[in-house]
């Protein structure tokens, strides 16, 4: 992986982005959602007005291997602020591996990230 390296398998963790980082991470960006624009717009507006809450939402996933899993917009946003940004991050499983066999539990909607 380009860039900071990051502890594996640990909880959350602050860090502050910088658009190299941030870019880094976009370049391994496959597999999410279409990215939306007016997404990106104002997250890069809060960032530049100091409306942004650093450090708050949900954290930037990426795998151990560099893979952005979740964060694109907020990533983006940092690209184009052009400054660093703290941002929550975690080490995610590979996404190949379902959430049972990521963390040896049966799914539960409870249990689950995101539902």
């Amino acid at each position: 992986m380009a860039g900071t390296r990051l502890p594996k398998g640990e909880p959350p963790f602050f860090m502050h982005i910088t658009p190299k980082q941030a870019a880094a991470w976009l370049s391994h960006n496959e597999g999410n959602r279409p990215l939306d624009e007016s997404r990106v717009a104002e997250y890069e507006r809060k960032m530049r007005s100091g409306e942004w809450r650093e450090g708050g939402g949900a954290p930037v996933w990426v795998t151990a291997d560099g893979r952005l899993v979740n964060g694109q917009h907020r990533l983006l946003a940092v690209v184009r602020l052009g400054r660093p940004v703290l941002l929550r991050v975690q080490i995610r499983p590979a996404p190949e591996l379902s959430w049972q066999e990521a963390h040896g539990k049966k799914a539960k909607a409870g249990r689950m990230p995101g539902i």
